[in-house]
């Protein structure tokens, strides 16, 4: 065992410098039993899990397994493994010995009892050595990622360096200027310098104070002093009560700015510690409901709904009878939840983005989700549909974990990227699985709900909640300690908040349980993007108040625990506060341009900084109310907490929000005005239903010219739900509902007809602000089948030519829908599998790359020779363009469009190298197979699809082409 683990005695291999003490004389804070130690300790340790990344340990052994879809795909793999390759089974079951031996040195001997916790990473405990191995005088310098500052899993460790007055110096870099050639550019490390541990009080508060500096990119940035700054212990405990990790600063001013605002604001929870209680004004609970990989045997595609004879309504699915999968896993009778992921929502909004247009599942987890278009978010139908759906039972199961009933969640996104214009993201959501980095807060109250969703949105708490984020995730432990100003804070300016999160969130009728929670019983409110800017700015404003408030003539008012605050400010703490902002209105205006992507944007679109310029006229105008109730009170000898007859005026007509009384109660529906409607509130959903017409109403348009285009639109947008013209015509179930809808408004129109005037509204721009579908979809998602979709195209135009002696354009081919049918009907033989729009869209793709004209003539290439597996890789191959076929034997291997094989396999030797040879070129033990190509036919066209050859899909099962036409 010495020899496999290589264990190491310090002691033993250092006897000069390490004396062992007699048991007796060892202290109980003594861990390694020694005396004496080294002057100086340096060094880059090593950054590696300990836990074994299955991943990794199969990457190069066999990519089946690492590339698996989720991790329970890849357990069954490994499983396998004791049939199929029991020498490498052996090998993963000794690697994950030794990986828990590992594990169980670190956690439980007492070895490592600060860094031995959580997912360890081994630059943490070798940091924990490197200050045991000092002696009283010695210092250790590191180099580890910033992590060991910042992280939940390191967090004892730093709070012993500061409470011990341990740290010397902290220096983050950001690896973007390359300073670790082989790190990525956007990794974070620091230099870290320790000195041996004070273990009396009085030592500790009489150490030097530790420097830091954060985000640095070269060494020369740390002669800025600006860019220096120092914490003590009572400010980590103020910043991070929970964690007491480090908050990451820019420069002094941040530090001083989100000091002055945790002084004034407490924490969303401050956890039990030194005997104190828990404190959760919010009364707050937390649940992650579904992890992606994990829980990925529980989630359905849309397909496999279907093909269970599920029924969707919005973005719901019915399954009336029990179905089953091609796997183990039955498909459930009953109701199926959309499976809501972080990329649906932003600010106030549920329907941020959707991917009813993405198919293949797999290419939706490797893109960013479409956004939905402004023009869709004015219809209060219209729902957002995910990639996966999750039975209810399941979510009602995680639900009452938490002894909730509600059909809504608060959900935040637990994801921060550089890239994101903000840092927190939040918004209300209907009953839904709730997945990936998408978690949910629960309130004790429902109306709690509407303002802790806009405090979690307002710009002074995103800029506290940078000061926090090291990494890229907005998770529960800086989430805990994020500054939330409490729910029963009595000021002037909360009256309002659920008025406008109301408006701001209700534009949905799906999340109407959610209106009727907060008391709200009105239709939902219209998207209209102007109201929302101002309302949105109102509440900033609003907040940067009470996070800062000043006093009437907009002077700092000092932080006074008698006033709800934190603790009280002394003077020192406001001097220095002043020496970076003067008022209160110039720190809004200084974090305000902490936000480069919002000011980008607007400078873009506006030519200036519209929100800043905005947030700050309003925030001045909310002064001036405060100013004028102080002077009224002193005219009147009035107590200052006495309510003025002075009220901030909203920007807005009419009012944000449902009507409500000069106290701020919703008005109930029953008593509104009917001839004097809300303008910013949908009708009720009865009166906004499409009218239908008499069952015996005589037909209205028969010629297609003359088909009415009121009608026809309000057909589409009744059944659009994001969809664009080309999709609607091209899904049948779309098409179906499109085709009933338009009936049922009294277009008796050919089914052709309505879908040729459809696409005809939007090729003459009616439709312009409709989201065009297409460029939603990636080449590799319907690359497996798009050669079989083009070939059935060219077959049935041609089957057409002879039946009605003209070849139709591809639009009119799918604008027919027993045509359509035919071409369903044919591109399934030649390649089965895939759903009726996937082919179909695949067809429509060669229209968008130019394409679509019928190819009444084409060469004939006649050529069929046998070539070994060097000469695939030679330059003999042809360079004319056609549809080739590969087989070994009689096996396809690949078929598929190429503007020049040679080239194209050319291109694939030089990405991927001779040696990197696709398994399917070789048999079982690795022996070149003896292959052939056909050219089965040369189309001279534009632009055809660059595709490599390890891209394309296998044929299975392979359908002789003789029997589909004549091409061969």
């Amino acid at each position: 065992m010495r020899d496999q683990y290589n264990f190491f005695h310090w002691h033993l291999a250092f006897p000069e410098v390490f004396k062992p003490k007699p048991t007796d004389q060892i202290g109980d804070d003594e861990l390694a039993g020694w005396s004496g130690g080294f002057d100086c300790v340096l060094g880059n340790p090593p950054w590696e899990r300990i836990k074994l990344q299955e991943k990794e340990f199969f990457a190069a052994r066999n990519p089946d397994i690492a590339n698996a879809p989720n991790a329970a795909a890849r357990r069954r793999l490994i499983e396998k493994l004791k049939e199929t390759d029991p020498p490498l089974y052996r090998a993963f079951q000794d690697a994950l010995r030794r990986a828990d031996g590992e594990s169980t040195l670190v956690r439980d001997t007492s070895r490592y009892p600060l860094c031995g916790r959580g997912d360890v990473n081994t630059y943490s405990i070798f940091a924990e050595l490197k200050r045991s191995l000092l002696n009283p005088s010695g210092r250790v310098g590191c180099i580890v990622p910033s992590g060991i500052a910042t992280d939940d899993t390191t967090k004892f460790f730093f709070q012993d360096l500061i409470a011990t007055g341990s740290l010397v110096s902290l220096y983050d870099f950001e690896n973007r200027n390359g300073i670790f050639s082989a790190v990525h550019r956007s990794y974070k490390f620091c230099l870290l310098t320790m000195r041996s541990p004070f273990h009396s009080p009085l030592a500790t508060r009489h150490s030097p104070p530790a420097d830091f500096v954060f985000f640095a990119h070269d060494v020369d940035d740390l002669a800025e002093q600006d860019r220096h700054f120092s914490l003590t212990a009572e400010d980590i405990a103020l910043l991070n009560p929970n964690t007491r990790t480090c908050p990451i600063f820019r420069s002094k001013a941040d530090a001083e700015l989100t000091k002055a605002i945790y002084r004034r604001v407490p924490v969303l929870i401050k956890e039990a510690r030194d005997g104190q209680p828990e404190e959760n004004p919010w009364g707050v609970k937390f649940l992650r409901m579904f992890d992606m990989s994990n829980d990925s045997h529980l989630f359905r595609t849309r397909e496999q709904l279907e093909a269970a004879g599920g029924r969707l309504e919005g973005n719901i699915f019915h399954v009336p009878e029990p179905g089953r999968l091609d796997g183990p896993d039955p498909i459930a009778p009953g109701t199926w939840l959309p499976l809501y992921e972080a990329k649906f929502i932003h600010h106030f909004q549920h329907r941020h983005a959707s991917l009813e247009v993405l198919i293949d599942v797999g290419a939706a987890s490797g893109i960013a989700a479409p956004s939905v278009a402004q023009n869709t978010l004015k219809n209060p139908l219209y729902v957002v549909h995910p990639r996966y759906w999750v039975a209810q039972s399941e979510v009602k199961r995680e639900a009452a974990h938490c002894n909730w009933n509600g059909k809504w969640w608060l959900v935040w996104r637990d994801m921060a990227r550089a890239t994101d214009i903000r840092t927190v993201i939040s918004a209300i959501i209907p009953e839904s699985g709730v997945g990936g980095t998408a978690q949910i807060a629960l309130t004790d109250a429902d109306i709690d709900a509407i303002t802790l969703v806009s405090v979690l949105n307002s710009f002074v708490l995103d800029f506290a909640a940078r000061q926090k984020i090291g990494g890229t995730h907005v998770n529960l432990v800086p989430l805990k300690q994020f500054p939330c100003v409490s729910r029963d804070l009595d000021s002037p300016m909360m009256w309002f908040f659920p008025l406008y999160v109301l408006e701001l969130t209700f534009t949905a009728w799906d999340l109407e349980p959610f209106a009727r929670d907060c008391g709200y019983d009105g239709p939902p409110f219209t998207w209209d993007d102007k109201r929302r800017f101002l309302i949105r700015a109102e509440l900033d404003a609003a907040f940067f108040h009470l996070y800062l408030p000043s006093t009437p003539d907009g002077d700092w008012k000092p932080a006074c625990k008698a006033d709800g605050a934190v603790v009280d400010e002394t003077p020192e703490q406001l001097a220095e506060l002043r020496k970076y902002f003067l008022t209160p209105r110039d720190a809004v205006a200084y974090i305000m341009e902490t936000f480069p992507i919002v000011k980008r944007k607007d400078v873009e679109k506006y030519g200036c900084y519209r929100t800043k310029d905005t947030i700050l006229e309003i925030y001045d105008e909310m002064q001036r109310v405060m100013r004028a109730n102080s002077e009224w009170r002193t005219a009147n000898g009035k107590a200052e907490n006495e309510p003025g007859p002075h009220v901030y005026q909203t920007r807005l007509n009419p009012p944000p929000g449902p009507p409500a009384d000069v106290a701020g109660n919703f008005i109930p529906m029953a008593k509104w005005d009917p001839a004097h409607w809300p303008a910013h509130i949908h009708r009720p959903r009865e009166e906004a239903t499409i009218s239908r017409p008499a069952a015996a109403a005589p037909a209205v348009i028969v010629p297609g010219d003359e088909i009415d285009q009121d009608r026809l639109l309000e057909a589409f947008r009744e059944v659009r739900q994001g969809m664009s013209p080309d999709y609607v015509v091209a899904d049948p179930q779309a098409n179906r509902r499109f085709q009933e809808a338009a009936r049922l408004l009294g277009l008796r129109a050919d089914p052709s007809r309505l879908n040729q005037a459809l696409l005809n509204a939007r090729k003459a721009g009616r439709l312009k602000d409709e989201p065009s579908a297409s460029q939603y979809r990636l080449a590799r998602e319907y690359e497996p089948y798009l050669f079989a979709s083009e070939w059935s195209v060219r077959h049935l135009q041609r089957q057409l030519l002879k039946e009605i002696n003209r070849m139709p354009a591809l639009d009119e081919l799918l604008c027919n829908p027993s045509w359509a049918e035919r071409f369903d009907e044919i591109v399934a033989r030649i390649k089965p599998g895939f759903a009726a729009i996937d082919y179909r869209w695949a067809a429509l793709a060669m229209r968008k790359k130019g394409r679509n004209k019928p190819l009444e003539k084409a060469v004939e290439m006649p050529l069929q020779r046998q070539l070994t597996l060097g000469e695939l890789f030679g330059s003999d191959l042809p360079a004319d363009p056609g549809l080739y076929l590969i087989r070994c034997g009689e096996r396809p291997l690949y078929l598929n469009w190429a503007e020049n094989l040679a080239d194209q396999v050319q291109r694939h030797r030089e990405v991927a190298g001779e040696e990197m040879v696709p398994p399917w070129l070789l048999d079982g033990v690795g022996r070149a197979n003896q292959l052939r190509y056909t050219a089965l036919r040369g189309l001279r066209q534009r632009e055809l699809q660059e595709m490599r050859i390890t891209q394309v899909a296998r044929l299975q099962p392979w359908l002789n082409l003789l029997e589909v036409g004549d091409a061969a």
